[in-house]
């Protein structure tokens, strides 16, 4: 059995800028969310220069203030990256629940003055499982995705600045990665997108038989087809979990690939610090600070590229949803204001057809009621 993918072609950045729309009425609490995540930022940043600070005092320098310095400097330090912790993640958090309830809002009354015509083509399940699931799908997409998506950003710029700071030669052979891993980006970007399509709508499928065989069990109990809805429902069930694995299979093969590339790079490095320490070119402690940086470096570019997978599931969901939004809503023609009727009805040369490819239901039909 063949599930089909959805059959709009998704603009991601147009889907975005318009999931973005329903964001733009609570800038204000989202700004705060971005101070928190401007805050942990830095505190990742300043974790190097506290251990230069420490090495350098305590080793180097045999400075006694560092008894008192290092230890509350790690006290402020990790209370203020926990705060900027805490509002990065509840005002974007609140932020996104408000997105989900508006389209929410929108596409159920959407729905509600769609014309009959949309209703009889339309799968009922699969209309539900949009109204449900995929615009779940987007609170992903407008609050955990988009938060990691900049906490995540500024802190690498954050320590890439500390890394030109403490030494820019090593810093530029860092930056050497960036090619390789931002075209390993690009590439899973579209795999997830595409696997998120199919899952979704391999959802509405499951959702579709689930409903039809609900509603009809009396008939299915009669006509003995119990194993047959089974069937059709396993079908349905497999391309499911079939489309999940594809989704998995990708995201676990990504970060192997990007932290080996990144072994590869830090490999690189440490040979060439380690000869810079030997010849004494550089500190230790200045050493072990860029060290520092360049390891908590991998913990947000590895957020980052799992944060792919369900961003691009949530527009893809998005997709789906204006693909309904924009559907035209049934014409009201009935404006006619009357002042007073008599109760006779007239039909003069009616005709009407559900769709037409199967032809008129009724044709010129002219029809006269008396009142009463």
């Amino acid at each position: 059995m063949t599930i089909p993918d959805l059959p709009a072609v998704i603009e991601p950045g147009k889907v975005y800028r318009r999931l973005l729309g329903y964001a733009r009425p609570h800038l204000g609490m989202f700004l705060i969310g971005v101070l928190g995540m401007i805050l942990f930022a830095a505190m990742d940043s300043a974790m190097a220069l506290l251990v230069k600070e420490f090495l350098g005092g305590a080793f180097i320098d045999k400075d006694p203030r560092v008894l008192w310095t290092v230890p509350l400097g790690a006290v402020v330090l990790f209370g203020l990256r926990g705060l900027g912790d805490y509002v990065s993640n509840y005002f974007p958090g609140w932020v996104g629940r408000q997105v989900i309830k508006s389209l929410r809002r929108e596409l159920f009354a959407h729905y509600l003055r769609l014309p009959t015509a949309y209703h009889d083509t339309a799968v009922g399940a699969q209309m539900l499982s949009k109204l449900t699931y995929n615009i779940e799908l987007v609170a992903e997409a407008c609050t955990t995705a988009i938060t990691s998506l900049i906490r995540d950003t500024l802190t690498i710029i954050g320590l890439l600045g500390m890394l030109f700071y403490l030494n820019w030669r090593l810093a530029t052979l860092v930056l050497l990665l960036g090619p390789p891993l931002s075209w390993i980006v690009q590439f899973v970007n579209r795999l997830f997108r595409r696997y998120s399509q199919r899952i979704q709508n391999s959802m509405g499928d499951v959702t579709r038989v689930t409903r039809e065989a609900l509603d009809a069990h009396r008939l299915i109990k009669v006509f003995n087809a119990e194993e047959f809805q089974a069937t059709r429902f396993e079908q349905v069930n497999e391309y499911n979990r079939h489309s999940h694995m594809r989704l998995i299979s990708t995201r676990a093969i990504t970060n192997p690939v990007v932290q080996l590339i990144a072994a590869l790079g830090l490999a690189a490095i440490l040979y060439y610090s380690i000869s810079q320490v030997l010849n004494e070119q550089l500190r230790v402690d200045e050493f072990m600070a860029f060290l520092t940086a360049m390891l908590l470096i991998t913990a947000p570019l590895r957020r980052l590229v799992n944060i792919f997978a369900p961003l691009q599931a949530g527009i893809a969901a998005g997709a789906s949803v204006f693909d309904v939004l924009d559907q035209p809503a049934e014409a009201d023609t009935g404006l006619r204001p009357l002042d007073r009727a008599r109760g006779a009805i007239d039909f003069e040369s009616i005709s009407f057809a559900y769709s037409a490819d199967k032809g008129e239901v009724l044709s010129d039909v002219t029809l006269q009621v008396a009142p009463g």
